[in-house]
């Protein structure tokens, strides 16, 4: 079965999520679903793959028509949603489920409570799951990948990660969601589009990987660290660190439709206070 035929559900319609959506597009993928809640601001248009022409409107939107520009026939579904936010528990199930028939989910906004989001929808479908991240100030950036009898469910995945994190003093993690890095003399560092092109660009090849060849992968890892610039643990630019993820948990839960509706309720009631306090930031 061709990319034609394959479905990838985003959360996140931001820099990188809009990058990855297009360049997949562009690769063959001809349905989406989206989900964002944000609107283009004159701001995001220095790293955005939009334009002005989209400002005020909500991201997901624009995105639908840039992605049909690119591939005419393109079937896209987008939900303009805060995961986690003020959303009902029926919102936010119905959201999970669109993302959960997706061949594959990808979270690309680096917000701990949309990854919990996309990792439920992908464990309960039993279906693989990409996440993907800028560094803040440009340094570099990240794309993990795990698969359901291949790598470990996304959560035991992201609390391996983070301990890959503080073993190596991985600084900026989490740190500045507008890819701003304040050093300690002179302006911050900020991430350009090329620096969020690279990343989105990496993230890319992994889901067409993933894609299309499930079981045997082109990629000797499940995770990358990738350098921008000699800082922290990389030595130069372009310095890459593999991460590996020991497979351990169990992917599938069996849960009735009442026990899934209780969940979710208590999930987002626990996100709603919940300020991520495995990041290594804290």
């Amino acid at each position: 079965m061709g990319l034609g035929a394959k479905k990838v559900g985003i959360l996140g319609a931001g820099s990188l999520g809009s990058k990855i959506a297009v360049t997949l597009a562009r690769s063959g993928v001809r349905s989406f679903v989206l989900v964002d809640d944000d609107v283009l601001k004159p701001g995001n248009l220095v790293r955005h793959e939009l334009d002005a022409r989209a400002l005020g409107a909500h991201k997901v939107d624009g995105l639908e028509e840039r992605v049909k520009a690119v591939a005419l026939n393109a079937d896209v579904k987008v939900r303009r949603v805060l995961l986690g936010g003020q959303e009902s528990s029926a919102t936010t199930s119905s959201v999970l489920d669109d993302l959960a028939s997706c061949d594959l989910v990808i979270e690309a906004t680096a917000d701990p409570q949309a990854f919990n989001f996309a990792a439920s929808a992908a464990r309960s479908a039993n279906k693989p799951m990409l996440w993907t991240e800028v560094y803040a100030g440009g340094i570099g950036g990240f794309v993990g990948r795990v698969r359901p009898g291949v790598e470990p469910p996304p959560y035991t995945a992201r609390r391996q990660y983070l301990a890959w994190c503080r073993v190596h003093g991985v600084r900026w993690f989490g740190d500045d969601r507008d890819y701003n890095s304040q050093t300690t003399e002179g302006p911050p560092l900020i991430a350009d589009d090329g620096d969020v092109s690279v990343i989105a660009g990496h993230a890319s090849r992994m889901a067409l990987d993933t894609l299309m060849r499930p079981e045997a992968s082109a990629f000797p890892h499940p995770a990358y660290v990738i350098g921008l610039a000699q800082s922290w643990i990389f030595t130069e630019p372009f310095d890459v660190r593999p991460v590996d993820f020991t497979n351990e948990g169990t992917w599938q839960v069996e849960i009735t439709q009442g026990q899934a509706d209780k969940a979710i309720e208590r999930i987002v009631s626990i996100l709603e206070r919940d300020s991520d306090a495995g990041r290594t930031g804290t």
